[in-house]
This record gives structure tokens, sequence and C-alpha cells, in this order.
């Protein structure tokens, strides 16, 4: 998608555009807070986190702790100090990947983690008010500081209790295996071995459990299991969108936005319905309905009222226009050559150009008749004897472009014998130099003797000048260029971009291929890369132009408007509407 397809949307869709705009602007304005200036207005996604650090003793287990910090006493306690009501079933949840737990003190959330490589318990808080942030996260690390104490004694009584009990049972039975052995020694039994080893046993395990428990004692706890490394701190922040966005607060800067929001859309739906339109649009979308090349374009201009039957080429010869109808005349010209290039005679004998040429479209005011009378002229600026014939009995316009009559009509001499016809009668000047007009048959003539006195006046023509311009009328509304296809040399079919529907323009020229007609290619008429680029090149442009202001009035009033008319720039004219070249 390049810029002047953008310009082409917007220009052909721009009441979409506007649309867009001012719903967006709309909503934009609608959706603005009431008070989106006022700076003491709180902000409801700022919050604020303290974290407690605690290094945990020598042997203490952090992921215990960290049990005992999410569930059970320990937050029920703090829960009480805040005067939350307390959860029979905790709600804290445990992340797979990174083994946090979560839990929540009212409104206060809460995650308690735990780095191993640096060995700390951190406790973090986060709350809309930065106090209580605070306070319940030194209130969780105190209790848990009291409930590990508690913990670590629990478990200290439980190992005392339960390696005691053992020396107990360890005593008893030595005591009954002493007595066994005196008994044994005294009448010389033979279980003294085995009860001699029983009891050798019996006292290594309990001198091992005294050991035991010599080192338990020792090993009492007489301090916290938990110091504190570092106290709470609230620190502010504030929570965004996943993408890091969010809408401006301010007024201007919300319909600022929403301005540029509505034309992106606009646009992007503008050129998508261009797209999706039934009309053809630039070279791609031409060449790819009609299956042949566009070997030249036509640039867009406007010119309203009586100036639309200006042959341009000849009003203004520096203009982009005119250049183009030149870079078409020289296209026929270079594409004659190359298709009627076959071998030595034949090179010898055949022409620069062809001597009769065609200019055909689908339908009704593709440029027909302009594109006729303009490329007569060009034809003519090379000294060439030109003669355009109109075809077109039933919507003549071509004798408007080269100031000519609709009549004499194409007919025979003696309307009787119908055998004789007088072509040099019928044989008009035109306005421009070295052109010649010859009028169609009149509508009350029958197509099939239509037929018979354009095909004759072709070949009298043939004869007498040096180029022959066929205007013909649209190929899929009559049968009448195809039943002259066979008089002439060469065929260009025009097609108006963003007017002509991709249907007809296919149609049309899968009929050529069938008759095996000799199009040399597609003009591309209107062409809307010409509203920013040249296009193919010939639209070099001047920075000057003839002028073509020429009006109605007395001759001081007609002298100072072709004086005006000379400053004109042809690039002005191009802002108009699309109205050019609606002739055929």
């Amino acid at each position: 998608m390049g810029i002047s397809e953008l310009l082409w949307a917007g220009r052909r869709r721009w009441r979409l555009i506007v649309a867009m705009v001012a719903l967006a602007l709309a909503v934009g304005w609608l959706t603005t807070p009431a008070h989106a200036n006022t700076s003491k207005q709180p902000q409801k996604n700022i919050s604020y986190h303290a974290t407690e650090i605690l290094l945990p003793a020598s042997g203490v287990s952090m992921d215990r702790l960290a049990l005992l910090a999410t569930v059970g006493a320990v937050p029920n306690h703090v829960r009480a100090v805040f005067h939350v009501k307390s959860q029979a079933n905790p709600d804290a949840q445990v992340s797979p990947s990174s083994g946090v737990r979560r839990m929540s003190i009212g409104s206060t959330a809460v995650a308690v983690s735990i780095d191993r490589g640096a060995k700390a318990f951190r406790i973090t808080a986060t709350d809309k008010s930065p106090k209580r942030a605070v306070d319940v996260a030194a209130t969780l690390a105190a209790w848990l500081t009291t409930a590990a104490v508690a913990d670590a004694q629990a478990q200290f009584n439980t190992a005392f209790h339960t390696l005691d009990e053992y020396r107990v049972q360890l005593e008893t039975a030595e005591k009954t295996l002493n007595g066994q052995l005196n008994l044994a020694i005294a009448a010389g039994a033979p279980t003294v071995g085995p009860l001699t080893a029983q009891h050798n046993a019996v006292l290594r395990q309990l001198s091992d459990t005294q050991q035991r428990l010599l080192n338990l004692e020792n090993s009492k706890p007489t301090t916290a299991p938990l110091a504190e490394l570092q106290k709470p701190t609230a620190v502010r922040e504030i929570a965004s969108s996943g993408l890091g966005l969010s809408a401006p607060r301010s007024a201007l800067a919300r319909l600022l936005l929403a301005a540029i929001v509505g034309l992106i859309l606009g646009l992007a739906a503008a050129v998508l319905m261009n797209r999706k339109s039934e009309t053809v649009y630039g070279v791609p979308s031409v060449e790819a309905a009609t299956l042949l090349p566009v070997v030249a374009e036509i640039p867009f201009i406007n010119v309203v009222g009586k100036r639309r039957y200006d042959v341009l080429t000849q009003a203004v010869p520096a203009s982009r226009i005119a250049e183009s109808y030149r870079g078409l005349r020289t296209t026929v010209s270079m594409m004659w050559l190359a298709n009627t290039k076959q071998d030595d005679d034949a090179n010898a004998q055949r022409s620069e150009m062809p001597r009769v040429l065609m200019i055909a479209s689908p339908g009704p005011s593709e440029g027909k008749s302009t594109t006729s009378a303009n490329l007569a002229a060009c034809f003519a600026e090379t000294g060439r004897s030109v003669i355009v014939i109109d075809l077109d009995q039933r919507r003549q316009k071509l004798h408007r472009f080269v100031d000519a009559a609709m009549e004499p009509h194409l007919d025979y001499a003696d309307s009787e014998q119908k055998t004789t016809i007088d072509f040099e009668s019928l044989l008009q000047e035109t306005s421009i130099p070295g052109v010649k007009f010859i009028s169609s048959p009149g509508r009350d003539t029958r197509p099939g003797e239509a037929v018979v006195l354009i095909q004759r006046a072709i070949a009298w023509a043939r004869e007498n000048a040096d180029i022959v311009v066929l205007d013909t009328p649209p190929l899929l509304l009559t049968n009448a260029a195809y039943d002259l296809m066979n008089a002439a040399d060469a065929l260009i079919v025009l097609v108006r971009d963003g007017q002509t529907k991709r249907s007809a323009a296919s149609r049309a020229t899968q009929m050529l291929r069938r008759l095996d007609a000799p199009v040399l290619g597609i003009c591309l008429v209107g062409a809307v890369s010409s509203r920013r680029g040249y296009g193919y090149g010939y639209g070099y442009g001047y920075g000057y132009g003839y002028g073509y202001g020429y009006g109605y009035g007395s001759e001081e009033e007609l002298a100072r408007r072709d004086s005006k008319s000379k400053e004109i720039d042809l690039r002005q004219q191009e802002r108009g509407e699309r109205s050019a070249f609606e002739d055929h």
C-alpha cells in the first residue's frame, strides 16, 4: 500500500474518514473524567508495599517458617490485631514456579518468599495505605518470631522427652540382663556367653543415648530462631496495564489521541473498501482483471464545462497530459514495430505506425473520444496526415473535440442505388492542423448498413491518410466494434481508473482474445498514481503552461482571459472533482 493509494482512498471516501474521526472525538470526549486535570484527586492505581527481611538461625527450616507465617495461628493473630475476622480455612496460595506463598490480611495482600541463595526470609505487605502496609509486615514478622520460638522449644521438648524415655527403657533392660547374667555365672550355665553379648550391646546403646541427651541439652534454644535484617519501609508503586500503557487524563490529550485513532481507522476502512470495490484501482488491479499489460497512463485532470471538449495536447502542449498522450503515441509505434517484425522481406515493407488504430473501452464515459482526439493531434504533430472517424452513431461526441459538425453523416451519395459514397464531401476540416474528420452514419441507419458504410470509409481513409483513428462505441453495449475489428491494424483498450468495473474489463478483454483482436495493451485513463507521481515517466511537468482560458465575450475580454490563462499551472487543476474525460 503506497501513499498514492492512501490519498486516493482519502479523496474517494473522505466522508467515511470524517465520520470515523468525529465518532472517535465523541468517544474521547464522553470518556474524559469530569476532574481529569485535578491533581488533588486520589489515583486508584497507586499502592504501597513494605518488606521485612528475616535471617533464620542455623538448622531452622525456612519452608516450615513459611508455612507458619501463612497458615494457622500466626495469620489469625495478625488478623485479630487488625480487627479482621479470622478464617476457618486460610486462603494461602502457593505459586508452583516461585514457591511464593500468598494470603490476605483484610485489604492487605501478603507475600512470603524464601531466598535460598542468601538464606533470607521475606515478608511483603501491599496496601493502598503506606502505614497499614508497614504495620502488617512488622506485625506478621513479630508474631512469626514468637511462633518460631515456641515451635523451636516444642521441638526441643519433644525430642528430649523421646530420648529420655528411650534411656529409661535401656536402663531397665540393662538391669534385667545383668541379673540374668549373674544367675547364669553362678550356675555355670552355657548361656553366659550370649547374655554377656546382649548386656554389652545394651550398655553401648545406653551410653550413646546418654551422649545424645547431653548434646541435646547443650543445643537447647536460648535465642530467637529469627533475626531481623531489615525493617519494613513503605515503597510507592503505580500499577499499569499489561502493555505499560494508560489513557491520558487531560481532555485535550484524549481528544488528540482520539482524532489520530479515528483518522487511522478511517483510512484503513477507506483503503479496505477501495480494495473490495468492484472498480479497478491502479495498474496491478487493471492488469489482474484484463490479463493485459498497461502500456500508458493518462493522468487525472479536472476540466469542467465547455472546456471538457478541449484537446489539451493542442491547447496546452507542454502539460503533463499532453506528454502522456505523446508517450502513448510512442508506445503504439514501438509495440507495432515489435509485433509486426517477422522476416527480412516483411521488415522492408512494414510501416512505422499502424495505418488504422481503433480506440475502444468496455463501457461509456471512459475517455474514448478524448483519447481519439488527443492521439490524433499527437500523430499530426509529427507531420502525418490523420483522419478520425466517429463510429458511435448512437452517441456522437467526437466532433465537439475537433470543432467539426455532426453532419453530413456518413451515407451514400445515391440514396436509391446505394453504391456511391462521396468521401471528399464527407471529409471535414478540424481545428487541429493535419487532422480531418468523418462523422458516423445517422442514428436512423440500420446497423448492417452502417457497418458496410464504415468499412468502406475505413478502406478509403487508409488510402488517403497516414493514420486513421477510430472512435468506437462501448464494447459491452454494442456489436459495432467487433464487426469492424478486422478493418483495424491495432487496438488500444481504455480503462478508467476508479470507475471501470473489474468484471466489465475482464469480459471485454476475454471477448477480444477470443476474436484474436490485435490488442496492443491497456491505456489507464485518469490514473490515480499520477496524483503524486508522473506515471510511466511521461509527465515530467515543465513548471509553466500555455493555458487554454479562452471563453466567450468581447475581443478585449478574450485577450485578457488568454493572458491570465498562460499563468495557470495545470497541477492546480488536479484538485477538483473527478469529472475529466467524460465522453464515452
